[in-house]
């Protein structure tokens, strides 16, 4: 291969990578800061230290860069992209580690082995600081409803978690799938004009101590089931695994505003226990 057709070949491959649709990502990247917004109100003045020492000065967990790292370096190293998920099937009534996560590296395994790394002094800074940003981010992962579920049409195909399943979003008029709905439609909606850190704060606003003692309990296991029980509850409610794509309406919207900002805030309480217990010391 000669030097232009090589050169002509590289553009070629800029192109389509800068260019094709992005994969599905839980929450998107509002959704990520949104959860880390929440969590970061609820950290322990030894957990803020810990995590300033980790981040440098001024950084905080719901910077972009931060609560959204785990997304952009799927790209360069693309086996990291099954932590982010679990695909119980909707057929089940909860997680099996030994049917959903065979070899240990979907989202709710992923999330307790950076459990263990994070407070361990004796591993290098560098990787715990990479725990601490796959935590903030896999968190919110694990309480995207789609991220804990899949469902089979008729013939038997998986749907991704909703990658799979074509949806038409209120009035509009180009299909998309179930899963960018949760992500990014159905929430940018919600907000409106708002940023998402000023969301976040709203959110926040509404959790009391009750809730947030009652969110802080059980396991990243327990979790994760109740996302799945929302997907499969709520989310699929409704909508056709086959056929034609269904019209997502205002009555869906409505109902499912509900799940959204519920799961938003459970995340960020959550995220804030997991930060809280491993940087105790």
């Amino acid at each position: 291969m000669n030097s232009r057709t090589l050169r002509v070949s590289l553009a070629v491959v800029l192109v389509v990578y800068f260019t094709a649709p992005a994969p599905a990502w839980a929450w998107g990247k509002k959704g990520h800061q949104i959860v880390a917004r929440v969590a970061e109100s609820h950290l322990t003045p030894a957990a803020r230290k810990a995590i300033e020492e980790l981040l440098g000065e001024g950084h905080h967990i719901f910077d972009e860069d931060v609560a959204n790292w785990a997304d952009e370096i799927r790209n360069f190293v693309p086996e990291t992209g099954p932590w982010h998920y679990v695909d119980i099937p909707v057929t089940e009534t909860k997680y099996n580690p030994k049917r959903d996560c065979k070899y240990s590296d979907c989202v709710i395994e992923r999330i307790e082995r950076f459990r263990e790394v994070l407070p361990d002094k004796k591993i290098k800074q560098n990787e715990r600081q990479r725990a601490l940003k796959f935590l903030v981010h896999l968190a919110g992962d694990m309480h995207q409803p789609l991220h804990c579920a899949e469902r089979r049409d008729a013939a038997g195909k998986p749907d991704r978690g909703g990658n799979g399943c074509k949806v038409l979003f209120l009035n509009e008029q180009t299909e998309t799938n179930l899963h960018k709905v949760w992500d990014t439609q159905l929430l940018e909606h919600v907000m409106g004009p708002m940023d998402a850190l000023a969301y976040a704060d709203q959110l926040n606003a509404r959790i009391d101590e009750e809730s947030s003692t009652k969110w802080q309990k059980g396991s990243t296991r327990s979790w994760a089931n109740e996302s799945f029980r929302a997907a499969k509850e709520h989310v699929y409610a409704g909508v056709a695994a086959d056929g034609p794509a269904t019209r997502l309406d205002q009555d869906y919207v409505t109902k499912n505003q509900i799940v959204l900002d519920e799961q938003l805030m459970k995340a960020g309480i959550r995220l804030a226990e997991i930060l809280n217990e491993a940087l105790k010391e």
